[in-house]
């Protein structure tokens, strides 16, 4: 091969394609199995703590309680049902933030909703819209 003057003769290699080991593979699986398992029950361990802590809350309600009413002052449907609740007890004021399942009768902002608080803790109550009322 001749040599032309002012040329350069390049030699271009190509990579042989990588290819994973089995080895590498697998690792690969277990990491991610692992992490999926420690997010479902780390979801898991939160739900359990807030099932227990409401369980708590409504055997309270349920031991001595009454009857009254309150004022929706904030609801969302959006992302999860959300309802913020003010009542009063005993000339003291109350603000609620809960959850809520079903609304058989459109209730809306600024409508008012019957309620059980606890008497011996009137921060705890349930609601007409909450399945365990």
């Amino acid at each position: 091969m001749k040599k032309v003057k002012g040329s350069r003769m390049r030699w271009s290699r190509q990579k042989a394609p990588t290819t994973k080991s089995k080895k590498d593979i697998l690792y690969g699986l277990l990491c991610l199995g692992a992490f999926f398992l420690i997010f479902v029950f780390g979801l898991l361990y939160m739900g359990r703590g807030t099932a227990e802590k409401w369980k708590r809350e409504l055997s309270i309600i349920n031991a001595n309680n009454k009857f009254g009413k309150g004022i929706i002052t904030n609801m969302k449907s959006y992302k999860g049902h959300s309802i913020d609740i003010t009542y009063k007890v005993g000339g003291k004021t109350y603000s609620k933030s809960s959850s809520w399942d079903t609304n058989p009768h459109g209730l809306r902002v600024g409508d008012s909703i019957y309620l059980r608080y606890a008497v011996d803790s009137p921060s705890l109550m349930v609601h007409v819209l909450q399945r365990d009322y």
